[in-house]
């Protein structure tokens, strides 16, 4: 484990991380552990934070070094342990269908040839993105793991449906904002824009 810093091209700001370093395929490769926040807000509480990070850092690294023994008895068959389902998408599914999301999605796969359905596949990113963020692959390796059942459709699938996704997104978010009008209530005199994940 080790302390990086990244300069940020747009802000000038720079971020200080815990690393580790591991192996894929043979090759060295590098994951973020922790954010520990930007560098000259940390150093007006601590002058010394880097140097005081990267000996922290060399004492988590000895101690990740232990040594693990582990032993298992692969002779037994069955075993009593359940995988945990996920339940927290209950209440967002509650706000999906006050949307009407599901009546729009079959209204427009009305139109086309599709077979499979637009609308599972959508709940299942929609969930997945907002419980446990993970590439599409990963989400659809995950399917099995929510309390609700999906019917059976492949990674292909929810690939091709995100052309479909695309071409619709525009109609879509007018209908969920026509629909959060009706019943919340909406003032868009002033619109703020999250543009948190982009840089210009």
């Amino acid at each position: 484990m080790f302390i990086a810093t990244t300069k940020s091209p747009v802000t000038g700001k720079v971020s200080v991380y815990l690393k580790e370093g591991y192996r894929e395929n043979g090759k060295v490769k590098h994951r973020n552990l922790k954010f520990y926040g930007f560098l000259d807000d940390l150093e007006q509480e601590d002058p010394n934070v880097l140097e005081n990070l990267k000996e922290a850092a060399k004492l988590m690294g000895k101690e990740s070094g232990a040594i693990l023994k582990i032993s298992i008895d692969l002779s037994k068959q069955k075993t009593d342990q359940k995988i945990p389902l996920n339940y927290g998408y209950v209440f967002l599914e509650a706000i999906y269908n006050e949307l009407r999301i599901s009546e729009f999605i079959n209204n427009y796969q009305a139109k086309t040839n599709v077979s499979y359905s637009l609308d599972n596949i959508l709940k299942l990113l929609v969930f997945s993105r907002s419980l446990n963020p993970a590439s599409k692959k990963r989400t659809y390796e995950q399917k099995g793991n929510y309390f609700f059942e999906l019917p059976d459709f492949s990674l292909d699938d929810v690939y091709r449906s995100l052309t479909h996704l695309s071409t619709m997104k525009d109609e879509l978010t007018l209908h969920i904002h026509n629909r959060i009008q009706e019943t919340k209530g909406r003032d868009c005199s002033l619109v703020f824009y999250d543009v948190t994940n982009y840089y210009f």
